[in-house]
């Protein structure tokens, strides 16, 4: 027995007696043996603590790392120091709970849970997460460092060492029967076009002797650039015969394999990143569940709910970050401070912006004689047939190219970046600042509209409605994809969340004073959403009924409201509607003849609009797929996933850009609550303005969603369409939830929903990360240094692989 094995029992020994140190420690209950010999288990927890600290150094100091144990000290020494920390904590909490200004906050009890939570999860990090490693535990075993010597190959040269595939199709290689025991097999494989190479090994052993050798029963994926997904364990019977490696390779794909090796003993490797990540989410349930600080109301704890939603909000945005970061690297950016001096762009940030500047609505690009010539330019497959390149997803109206996409981006930021610095501003970084502007007026939105309606509920109950609205609003498809397409989509997002923000400050309906500003801002900003894209007119037809009952109140009370203040109220309500939305009218004139169109009908896509015919079951499919589409749940990180777009049977053509779907009723589950949407109608009897608000409930919360899911049947399925009514059909199923939660009388049925409050936000954030990761491995399928990064991140937690 070699130093390193003594070394690491005495860890093993040595960790678990440091758990019952801790469990002893913050235990509520009394012992008389360690009460006793109390003084005896400080000072051996600090004496080995001090072991695991000495035995981590030299283990970082790479004395051992041949071994592949040092993650394995660094573990030890992690639990060690908290074990020395423990004692102290807890009676610094105990003597603050003792102290009068902390009697209603108990220190003691999440101290303990973040003490003991450490210590499990360490224990996992050892015994679980790396059960792996203590796959091989027959020292007769031997280490077979080069297993390439072959006896056959099919579609496979080898040369140098190494084996190269000849071509697309079928590949395998035979090895020599090693005649020993397989534990592992370590296969450094690496593909010029794919993040990963999936392999299948045919094997015999002494359970199956025969020539017809078992298949389709060891199945491994090798990442690029990710040494441990190289050596995966085996399970076969007995000393093994031959194996046969078998892959297949697309068209002008190459497939590399630099080694084959046995029986490589697969390293310890404490995992830092999911050692956090798992406290991170742990904590964070744990505390909205149990925090006695955040069971208080709403509007006891306004002060502390402003820094959590604004901590919580730049998370979120700075998660988004990665997401542009992968796109920037799929299309090569050259760096982040090269991105703001492009001299290209797409149809938003450069071909708009080129034609306003010379003062045309119309496009600068020349459209090409053959497709002028053709008898309908909008069939796609005429255009195939006769080898035309017309500018995809442009406008083709009247011999000119023109843009179906809104132009508020473009007047705002595009056209005024590049008229000072001569450059075009880069798209992706556009979507990141609609997406992080959107998200904090959500925030906002949520503050207020709680503190408005909902000031009773807890304040946990606040903290995880701001994040079911962020997490479930879709608008986190934009930074997955920035496309222009995301850039529309962004945009709108952000004036519409806004321009709703300042329309609920402007107290229209509330015994206050009406907020002028606030309301002509509101009119500016929802104008502006309908030039982002004019889906969102709905929601301004929705702010049109609220003036409506405001301008009631108004006129109600003429003793109160003089006619330069009703005159006042109107202008600040419609004029930006009419100026702004006068602009739009103009601009649809302009190019196409018609105030009223948009000219989605002259889209150059796969689909025809000039001729495409309705059915009812196309705006079904939009409704479905949206609201039910049951998605999948596995063992592949981040192990739930979305489903295939159902198209309900339609036996006819039905547009789906990305095949990702995921029920909003299963990612949000609060959403059940419309189920007793009358019920907490009738809760609200005696209540202030209760016409008006169920009025606007069911306008923007209930038919503005269907109308928006209904409406896209001819634009066929876009996962990302649900943020242009996604966070309005949660806030509604919110509303209905928070009233009900407010009438009930039992407490235990309370901490039950509270319960059940907090596990839908695990649910959501699962269900959106694995959403979120189909979106964007399904957007940049075609650059395998992105994709191998995402795989490589989700081994982490695929830790049986």
């Amino acid at each position: 027995m070699n130093l390193c094995t003594i070394l690491s029992v005495g860890m093993l020994l040595t960790l678990l007696f440091q758990g019952v140190n801790l469990f002893f420690v913050s235990s509520k209950e009394k012992f008389k043996f360690y009460d006793k010999h109390k003084s005896k288990f400080s000072i051996l927890s600090l004496l080995f603590s001090v072991l695991h600290g000495g035995i981590a150094i030299a283990a970082i100091l790479q004395v051992f790392e041949s071994y592949g144990l040092k993650w394995f000290y660094f573990g030890g020494f992690l639990l060690g120091l908290g074990t020395i920390l423990c004692p102290i904590l807890l009676d610094f909490a105990e003597k603050k709970n003792q102290q009068e200004k902390y009697e209603k906050f108990n220190l003691l009890r999440p101290l303990v849970f973040l003490l003991r939570t450490a210590f499990v999860l360490v224990m996992l990090e050892l015994f679980v997460f790396n059960f792996n490693s203590f796959h091989i535990t027959d020292a007769s075993t031997p280490y077979v460092p080069d297993a390439s010597a072959s006896e056959s190959v099919t579609n496979v040269s080898y040369n140098n060492g190494q084996y190269v595939s000849n071509g697309a199709g079928f590949c395998s290689i035979v090895l020599k029967a090693p005649d020993t025991k397989v534990n592992t097999m370590t296969i450094d494989a690496v593909s010029n076009q794919k993040a990963a190479v999936n392999l299948e090994v045919d094997f015999s052993d002494e359970s199956n002797s025969s020539t017809v050798l078992r298949s389709g029963l060891c199945k491994e994926e090798i990442i690029q650039n990710n040494v441990r997904s190289q050596t995966f364990p085996t399970f076969f019977s007995g000393n093994v015969g031959d194996l046969v490696i078998r892959f297949t390779v697309d068209k002008d794909e190459v497939v590399t394999i630099r080694q084959i090796s046995l029986n490589q003993p697969i390293d310890f490797q404490f995992s830092i990143i999911r050692f956090f990540t798992l406290y991170l989410i742990l904590f964070v349930l744990y505390t909205l569940h149990v925090s006695e600080i955040l069971r208080r109301p709403f509007k006891e704890k306004q002060k502390l709910l402003k820094s959590v939603f604004a901590i919580f909000t730049a998370l979120i945005i700075l998660g988004t970050i990665p997401m542009i970061n992968y796109y920037r690297t799929m299309r090569g950016s050259p760096g982040i401070i090269k991105d703001f001096a492009m001299t290209t762009g797409d149809q938003i940030t450069k071909e708009l912006v080129d034609a306003f500047e010379k003062g045309q609505v119309h496009l600068t690009d020349p459209v090409p004689a053959e497709l002028e010539a053709l008898e309908n330019p909008y069939d796609w497959s005429q255009r195939i047939e006769n080898n035309v390149s017309g500018k995809w997803d442009h406008l083709y109206y009247n011999g000119k190219y023109y843009s179906y996409y809104g132009i508020a981006p473009v007047v705002l930021l595009f056209l005024p970046y590049h008229l000072i610095t001569g450059h075009y501003f880069p798209g992706w970084w556009s979507v990141f600042l609609f997406t992080g502007v959107g998200l904090s007026f959500l925030a906002m939105f949520a503050y207020s509209f709680i503190k408005k309606f909902f000031k009773n509920i807890p304040a946990s109950f606040a903290i995880i409605a701001l994040l079911l609205l962020q997490l479930g609003s879709g608008i986190l498809f934009s930074p997955a994809n920035p496309t222009f397409y995301e850039i529309a989509a962004s945009c709108g997002f952000m004036f519409m969340v806004s321009g709703l923000y300042f329309l609920l400050k402007a107290n229209l309906l509330e015994p206050k004073k009406i907020s002028y500003w606030r309301l002509a801002l509101s009119s500016v900003l929802l104008s502006f959403s309908v030039l982002s894209r004019p889906t969102l007119a709905l929601y301004c037809i929705g702010a049109v009924i609220l003036i409506a009952f405001g301008c009631y109140r108004l006129f109600k009370a003429p003793e109160k409201s003089k006619v330069s203040e009703k005159l006042k109220y109107l202008a600040c309500a419609l004029a930006p509607f009419i100026v702004i939305g006068g602009v739009q009218l103009m601009y649809n004139y302009a190019r196409f003849g018609s105030f009223t169109s948009f000219g989605i009908e002259y889209s150059l896509t796969i689909n025809d609009f000039t001729r495409s015919q309705f059915y009812t079951r196309m705006a079904s499919i939009g409704i479905f797929n949206f609201l039910f589409a049951f998605p999948v749940i596995n063992t592949v990180f981040p192990f739930t996933h979305s489903a295939e777009v159902n198209t309900l049977n339609f036996n006819g053509y039905y547009f789906v850009a990305q095949n990702i779907a995921t029920s909003l009723f299963i990612k949000v589950l609060p959403l059940w609550s419309y189920l007793f949407g009358y019920r907490a109608f009738k809760l609200t009897k005696g209540c202030r303005n209760r016409l008006p608000y169920t009025v606007l409930f069911l306008f923007f919360c209930v038919l503005c969603p269907f109308i928006i899911m209904f409406s896209i049947w001819e634009s066929g399925f876009i996962a990302r369409y649900s943020s242009d009514f996604a966070w309005l059909l949660i806030l509604g199923a919110l509303i209905i939830a928070f009233l009900l939660y407010q009438n009930i009388k039992s407490e235990s049925l309370k901490r039950l929903l509270s319960l059940l409050f907090v596990g839908s936000l695990f649910v959501c954030f699962m269900f959106t990360v694995g959403q979120l990761q189909d979106y964007i491995t399904t957007a940049l399928n075609k650059n395998p240094e992105v994709n191998a990064s995402i795989l490589s991140f989700g081994r982490i937690f695929e830790f049986w692989r």
